[in-house]
């Protein structure tokens, strides 16, 4: 009440009476006096106006401050809330971390069951071998007998010109995973070739393990002088012809495996340096009906137990 009060003198109209000044036209004097009496009284109706107004606004801002007290309340409350889920949160996370401390040593025990049954498992494979190499089980399995027979075919053309002993091609390999370390393997190749070189010209092979990387001779004679240690040895008929078939079979064992590490064979070919002429796998250099001829190799590993 007592800001209403001072609010309302502030905004009194200043009285300009004393601006009417009595001349002695008393006429004038007095219309003076009358209009000044009717601007304060304009005056006085516009402020209150504006104070209806002013109330107005004060009565919407009451409004507005008891809105944001509601929202305040309402955010103290959603705080509460948050932090009763933080304070949940927090229990769900240590029971979390409980469960993961269980988990793991669930799978330390686990882990330990399996070593022990990779151990177990080298005993009975190592009884197994025992029993095989015994001929008992009913079944056979002495020395001798064939554990596994891996046979592949390659019907792929190539030809070689070169006196190095070189891979003809990759496809004419075959690989097997032995099952003992102490097993043979017995590599066969059968395959047709047309030597078409010079006359008298040798041409050489040799049967390796890992072709194209270590090239270990397998089925191959003993280092002798300058000698070349080979698995096969030809020389074309009649010297050079497109359409000459020569047939070739190569067999080998070899030994001194680790069981479970596959191993793979291959061979590599050469001619003699004092003659000519190119060597043609698995097919003839002349394309007739007449002479020449389409083949197919034939490659075997035979893993026995020795």
């Amino acid at each position: 009440m007592r800001l209403s009060l001072l609010i309302c003198a502030s905004l009194l109209p200043q009285t300009a009476l004393a601006d009417c000044v009595y001349t002695g036209a008393k006429r004038a004097y007095l219309e003076c006096i009358y209009s000044e009496a009717l601007t304060n009284t304009y005056a006085l109706v516009d402020q209150a106006a504006a104070l209806v107004g002013l109330d107005t606004r004060l009565s919407s801002a009451e409004t507005d401050v008891g809105a944001l007290e509601a929202g305040l309340m309402s955010t103290q409350s959603d705080l509460t809330a948050l932090a009763g889920s933080v304070t949940t949160l927090e229990g769900t996370t240590a029971t979390l971390g409980t469960t993961l401390t269980a988990l793991d040593t669930e799978v330390g025990t686990l882990s330990g069951d399996i070593t022990d049954l990779q151990t177990a498992t080298t005993d009975l494979r190592t009884d197994v071998d025992a029993l095989q190499v015994s001929g008992g089980g009913g079944g056979g399995g002495g020395v001798g007998s064939v554990v596994q027979t891996v046979v592949a075919t390659s019907t792929t053309i190539s030809s070689l010109n070169t006196t190095t002993f070189t891979e003809p091609n990759s496809s004419y390999r075959v690989s097997i995973t032995p099952q003992y370390a102490n097993s043979l393997i017995l590599v066969e190749y059968n395959f047709s070739v047309n030597a078409s070189l010079a006359t008298n010209t040798i041409f050489q092979m040799q049967l390796v393990r890992g072709p194209g990387s270590t090239n270990t001779p397998v089925g191959v004679g003993p280092t002798s002088g300058s000698r070349n240690r080979t698995s096969f040895v030809g020389r074309p008929g009649n010297g050079y012809d497109t359409n000459d078939m020569n047939q070739i079979h190569m067999r080998a064992l070899d030994t001194g495996f680790t069981a479970g590490v596959p191993v793979t064979y291959g061979f590599l070919y050469r001619r003699e340096t004092g003659g000519s002429g190119t060597t043609y796998f698995n097919y003839s250099a002349g394309d007739t009906s007449s002479y020449g001829f389409s083949g197919v190799m034939t490659i075997t590993a035979m893993e026995i137990r020795q």
